[in-house]
């Protein structure tokens, strides 16, 4: 055998053995979207709601619950109480994805974030009671020739992979009050309990979530302002757990002056997160997209510090975004659980939010 056909043969032998590992790869998707298939055919008829998450233009983050949200409010304009779910996970949508948003991920990390982040959610999502992952685009025009329900509704793969928007979020939730919905289970907060005992957290918590991020580090949460408000609080008599962004563990535990626990397991674990956030008296967020799942769960009380230094008022307002409005702030019976924060506050006006909150 010649060097140049030998060489020919290995090439060829190592593209059989990547496809191979591809393929292989994808079976634990094949056997979750077989299953879920056949939940959607003992529960749905003809008339099928479908909405479509495309990672090429959506990006693999907490986001995904307000597009289920958002998908939700549109069936149920439409009189319909239940959908599936499915994303779009072709390798070219996903290195879209991180590119855009800046996303500090390998190929394999996000597909693992996938598993971790967008499957849960879905899970957790009260009407959502079925999830697909499709490999490609070609994969979803069976879905399109077939004439269900969309969501969104212009979606077409080829010419206009549309996006939803945040206008639809503000739309459905201008009245304050929240239907539907996230929940968790009994058994999860058993989890997130066991925990709480084992760090010796056995009174009343506030739970504070840190971002810390590459993509408008603006936004980024204050270590000092974290100590300042954990100290507050521990003369008040509660006790302080931070969930960090999964890349910023390191950061918090370093500033921490026994004032807080560092809980690393709601960082990575969704499921856990939203158990702990159940759990507290009160959660706070710096314009990072966990807030979603406080918003998007009634019995969770929550302040959002959404000063973006990045916008500007028209510049929200033509991304939807109605500055100054208080979305899922009250509950059916007018009593208030939440708090929109659109300007900039010192860490005394912030801390004074939360007494109001804690009636403290």
């Amino acid at each position: 055998m010649h060097k140049l056909q030998f060489v020919q043969l290995l090439k060829k032998t190592k593209r059989f053995i990547v496809g191979l590992i591809a393929h292989l790869r994808r079976f634990p998707f094949f056997v979750y979207n077989v299953y879920s298939a056949k939940c959607m055919e003992s529960k749905t008829g003809s008339n099928r709601c479908i909405a479509i998450y495309d990672l090429s233009c959506n990006p693999i983050t907490y986001d995904f619950a307000s597009f289920l949200f958002c998908a939700d409010s549109h069936f149920c304009s439409c009189g319909y109480d239940q959908f599936e779910v499915l994303i779009i996970a072709s390798k070219t949508a996903v290195a879209e994805s991180a590119t855009k948003y800046k996303l500090p991920y390998s190929c394999d990390q996000i597909e693992d974030r996938i598993q971790r982040l967008l499957l849960p959610l879905a899970r957790h999502y009260a009407n959502c009671f079925s999830t697909i992952i499709l490999p490609s685009h070609a994969d979803v025009r069976q879905y399109l020739a077939r004439r269900f329900f969309l969501y969104p509704p212009d979606y077409n793969p080829i010419l206009n992979k549309s996006r939803y928007t945040h206008h639809d979020l503000f739309k459905y939730g201008k009245i304050g009050i929240l239907e539907g919905g996230l929940s968790i289970s009994t058994n999860h907060a058993t989890d997130a309990l066991h925990w709480l005992a084992s760090r010796n957290i056995t009174c009343k918590f506030v739970v504070m979530t840190c971002r810390e991020s590459v993509f408008q580090p603006l936004r980024n949460s204050s270590a000092n302002r974290i100590k300042y408000i954990s100290q507050c609080l521990n003369k008040a008599g509660f006790q302080v757990v931070v969930v960090p962004d999964t890349e910023s563990d390191a950061k918090f535990k370093h500033e921490n002056q026994g004032f807080y626990t560092v809980c690393e397991l709601a960082a990575y674990d969704m499921t856990f997160r939203l158990a702990l956030y159940r759990l507290s008296s009160l959660c706070y967020f710096d314009a990072n997209g966990p807030y979603l799942l406080a918003l998007l769960t009634k019995s969770i009380r929550f302040i959002i510090n959404n000063y973006n230094p990045y916008w500007t008022i028209d510049e929200l307002a033509a991304a939807g975004i109605k500055y100054g409005e208080q979305p899922f702030t009250t509950d059916k019976v007018g009593k208030r659980r939440g708090e929109w924060l659109w300007d900039p506050v010192t860490d005394e006006q912030l801390m004074e939010t939360i007494r109001e909150f804690l009636d403290i």
